[in-house]
């Protein structure tokens, strides 16, 4: 898993660096440079559970985790460390100026894949046991604090690009929130219900990045269908009715329960619109 994800780390880098312009070597510097930080806490980490396990398996390790002489230092690493790779706030600062950068299909592979490697990582190693219900509360915080603050400095964006990466940081965020309150009440469907709302942010953003290029490609003439388009993704990734961000949000809302996090969860969906 570590390999992989290293090894991911310097392709997204290379995407990022590919119109080799100053902004694009700023931007791939400042996206290795964190990345590689929180590729090293979750290498610490990895170590201590496969110390505390004697296994190096994962399934092994996030079994050992609530029983681990060191738990509360490994979380706390786990969380920074695969936290960065998801874009929580205020670790997010990678993301805006890596997708200003890189070109549509980059940005596109950038948001709607690479940074499903936190959520990955967070659902893998963070198992559901009341011992954890305390980190999982504080994750859902970091979660939906992280939804409202990018959507909150998203909207004040005029590059198209830009909107849409805080719009993932925003949407991580919620996906973070999710996997949290499931640790937090032993919920056994969190981790798949959390999967799923990412892999549905996967598709959207994926295609509205690509979108962005065929808009600025599109003759005038025909930029209202495209824009029509544009406008469905959108409002569907807000969770219009009978689309699959709908569903999305339905299916992760008994996780969320009925208090805070379902009203945060609301105004998040009507900023993300």
């Amino acid at each position: 898993l570590y390999t992989m994800l290293a090894s991911m780390t310097l392709g997204a880098g290379a995407l990022v660096f590919q119109d080799e312009g100053a902004a694009a070597r700023r931007a791939a510097g400042i996206y290795l440079g964190l990345a590689l930080a929180g590729e090293t806490l979750v290498l610490i980490a990895m170590v201590l559970l496969a110390q505390a396990s004697g296994s190096w398996l994962v399934h092994d390790a996030a079994m050992a985790l609530p029983h681990a002489g060191q738990r509360d230092l490994i979380v706390a690493l786990l969380v920074v460390g695969f936290g960065l790779k998801a874009g929580l706030v205020p670790l997010h600062v990678w993301m805006p100026l890596a997708h200003a950068a890189a070109p549509m299909p980059a940005s596109a592979v950038l948001s709607g894949v690479v940074v499903k490697a936190g959520i990955i990582g967070l659902i893998r190693f963070l198992p559901l046991d009341p011992g954890l219900a305390d980190w999982g509360n504080a994750l859902a915080i970091a979660g939906m604090f992280t939804a409202l603050y990018a959507v909150a400095i998203g909207v004040t964006q005029s590059h198209p690009k830009v909107v849409l990466a805080y719009s993932s940081v925003s949407q991580m965020g919620f996906a973070a929130a999710v996997i949290g309150m499931g640790v937090a009440s032993a919920d056994p469907d969190g981790p798949l219900l959390a999967a799923f709302y990412a892999s549905h942010h996967i598709l959207v953003k994926g295609a509205m990045f690509l979108l962005v290029g065929v808009v600025a490609a599109t003759a005038a003439a025909r930029l209202r269908g495209t824009l029509a388009m544009a406008a469905l993704l959108a409002v569907g990734l807000g969770g219009l009715p009978f689309t699959g961000g709908a569903v999305a949000k339905l299916v992760v809302k008994g996780t969320l329960g009925g208090g805070w996090a379902a009203t945060v969860a609301y105004v998040s969906a009507v900023g993300t619109t």
